[in-house]
C-alpha cells in the first residue's frame, strides 16, 4: 500500500523535471536564436518552478543560468546571428 501511495508522487516529481528540463532548454534555445526577452522570461518560470516544487537535480537551472550569463556578458557580434 505504501508503494501505492508514493508511486503518484514520484510520477508528479517525475513530470515537474521533465517540464524543468524542457523549460531550461527553451531558454537557451530562445538565447542563442538572439530572442533574449523571451529567454529571460523563460528562465524567470524555470526559477518559479523550482521555487514552487521539489525538484531533486537543479543542473538544468544552472545550466540555463550559465548560457543566459554568458552571453550575456560576451554577445556574439550582428554578423553570427
Amino acid at each position: 500500500l505504501w508503494t501505492l501511495q508514493h508511486v503518484t508522487e514520484l510520477e508528479q516529481a517525475s513530470d515537474t523535471l521533465s517540464a524543468a528540463q524542457t523549460t531550461a532548454y527553451t531558454a537557451m534555445t530562445l538565447e542563442r536564436l538572439g530572442h533574449r526577452q523571451a529567454a529571460l522570461d523563460a528562465l524567470a518560470h524555470l526559477r518559479e518552478l523550482f521555487t514552487h516544487t521539489e525538484i531533486p537535480d537543479d543542473r538544468c537551472l544552472r545550466e540555463a543560468e550559465e548560457v543566459l550569463n554568458k552571453q550575456k556578458s560576451n554577445p556574439q557580434p550582428k554578423w553570427i546571428r
